[in-house]
């Protein structure tokens, strides 16, 4: 998950789709190649989602019933439309053939389930994706969101101390434990672990405001504003995530809830599962109710 890494996939994944134009899953593969760069903030997501909706779609019209063709569609209504019903729609199409790849399904977990509050469904898809693959520090990470949103934040941190285990440079996976070791305020644990991401994905909004958060609980203010302020004017798109997660770190509930809207506004894809990964701790926020209506979801 390094900028580097993913485009080696996009090399991979193109080199396939010139080999053989007319197989439909390498288009799929390069769709998830946007969406995985916009999640760990290597780019926009307004310049990320609409590439991955075209070739999801160029994929549909090669093989109309390809399940992930259909299970992406739904992650670009989801995150980037806010458009539970397309998505609702699409899943249940991609998720409607036996078996289901375990990608698929981590999709559905993460994508679809946690933006939507569906906690213990979430659950339940996770202890399926690591049962399939376990083996995937992916899939762990995942499955400790799974359990942080339903706050079973125990079993969140050892699931995100599982993908560590299984893949001790896997940046994300630390960003992840550090935000969630912030707000519950064990500040050393919380800087050790954004220290580790900030070391390979500096340039992340989940680094930054990890190692934000850590550093302003701990009391270096001045360091915790360094850190927020390292985006330059074209990384603009990076500060409000950074700045959501420095403020849920740091207690300041209203302040995180202005900038969690506006990553919702800005259709930054991370927003809606991170947002609600961290509902136990946010949902009695006074800007809850008014972030469930920017998020669009059903009954708010």
């Amino acid at each position: 998950m390094t900028p580097e890494s993913l485009q080696k996939s996009r090399e991979c994944l193109e080199d396939a789709i010139r080999l053989d134009p007319g197989f439909a899953l390498p288009y799929v593969g390069l769709a998830d190649f946007f969406l995985a760069s916009a999640v760990v903030g290597a780019i926009p997501g307004q310049e990320a989602m609409p590439h991955a909706r075209q070739l999801a779609r160029r994929a549909l019209e090669l093989d109309p019933e390809l399940p992930k063709g259909h299970g992406m569609l739904g992650v670009v209504a989801a995150l980037h439309d806010l458009d539970w019903p397309e998505a609702t729609r699409r899943f249940e199409r991609a998720m409607a053939q036996e078996p289901v790849h375990w990608h698929l399904r981590l999709w559905y977990l993460a994508f679809y389930l946690l933006p939507l509050g569906r906690s213990e469904e979430a659950m339940k898809q996770g202890r399926l994706v690591v049962g399939d693959n376990p083996l995937s520090q992916i899939c762990w990470m995942e499955f400790a969101e799974a359990y942080a949103s339903g706050g079973r934040e125990e079993e969140a941190l050892a699931a995100f101390r599982k993908s560590r285990e299984l893949d001790p440079s896997f940046w994300l996976a630390d960003a992840w434990a550090s935000i969630l070791h912030g707000v519950r305020r064990e500040d050393d644990v919380a800087r050790a672990l954004a220290e580790k991401a900030m070391t390979l994905a500096p340039w992340s909004p989940l680094s930054a405001g990890a190692m934000a958060g850590a550093l302003h609980n701990l009391g270096d203010h001045d360091g915790a504003q360094a850190v927020l302020g390292q985006f330059g004017p074209d990384e603009a798109y990076r500060v409000p995530l950074a700045r959501f997660c420095w403020a849920v770190m740091t207690g300041d509930l209203d302040t995180a809830m202005m900038w969690a809207t506006r990553a919702i506004e800005e259709r930054l894809p991370t927003a809606p599962f991170l947002v609600m990964m961290l509902a136990p701790r946010l949902r009695h926020a006074a800007g809850w109710p008014m972030l469930r209506k920017t998020m669009r979801l059903p009954g708010a």
